[in-house]
């Protein structure tokens, strides 16, 4: 994985314990938010999410940003099947 992308590099990972919709949205304006994001798309099929980088760009922040919302980052394309109804998004929303 690149530690460094440049500007307008495409880079795709997999995201554990997406469950729903909510979790793409929780996802997608969350990380769009962080500085260096040119576009980000969360596919809850392909349990994975691209994004495009801009400039200033840090993949330490992009991983942070994920885990303190409550799913995992992992390898892209690898399917992770929710065993739980009480998925981030829902636990977010509860507090």
């Amino acid at each position: 994985m690149h530690d460094v992308l440049g500007v307008g590099e495409k880079l795709t990972i997999g995201i554990a314990g997406m469950a729903c919709d909510g979790c793409v949205h929780v996802l997608e304006n969350a990380v769009n938010r962080l500085p260096g994001i040119a576009y980000v798309g969360v596919s809850l099929s392909g349990a994975s999410m691209t994004v495009r980088s801009g400039e200033g760009f840090d993949l330490a922040n992009l991983f942070g940003c994920v885990k303190a919302l409550g799913y995992e980052v992992s390898e892209a394309g690898k399917a992770f099947p929710s065993t739980s109804m009480d998925c981030p998004c829902r636990a977010r929303a509860k507090a």
